[in-house]
């Protein structure tokens, strides 16, 4: 018995109640709220996104844990202090067709800093032939 409903269950596709469909779409939103809330460079902690995402907007928590690991995957969050700590990263910068590989995997503590980086890589490029 305990197979044939475990297999409905993932036929159906559904985790916490949600279908396939809907926990996409609550990822997709919460992705978008987490780039535009977290800009390059800063922290935040995981607690301050749960109650924030999971508590006071609604949105399920395998959604946020989701959204989360994807994210750290595609490079633009890491994590520290055993995954209490969100970092935004920068992960890519591109100019004039040349990838700027120093940039990779680094999170620059700050928007002050980004700012000051990227200019100066852009002064950079002006001066260099490509």
């Amino acid at each position: 018995m305990f197979k044939y409903s475990t297999m409905d269950a993932v036929v159906a596709g559904s985790v916490d109640g949600l279908s396939r469909g809907e926990l996409n779409e609550e990822m997709s939103h919460i992705e978008r709220d987490i780039r535009r809330r977290l800009p390059l460079g800063w922290t935040t902690t995981y607690a301050t996104l749960s109650k924030e995402f999971v508590t006071q907007q609604g949105y399920s928590n395998h959604a946020l844990e989701r959204t989360l690991y994807i994210l750290e995957k595609r490079e633009v969050i890491r994590f520290s202090g055993q995954k209490k700590v969100i970092h935004r990263c920068v992960v890519h910068a591109v100019r004039f067709g040349f990838r700027l590989t120093f940039l990779q995997n680094w999170c620059l503590i700050g928007m002050h800093l980004t700012y000051i980086l990227l200019k100066l890589i852009y002064i950079v490029s002006m001066y260099t032939s490509v």
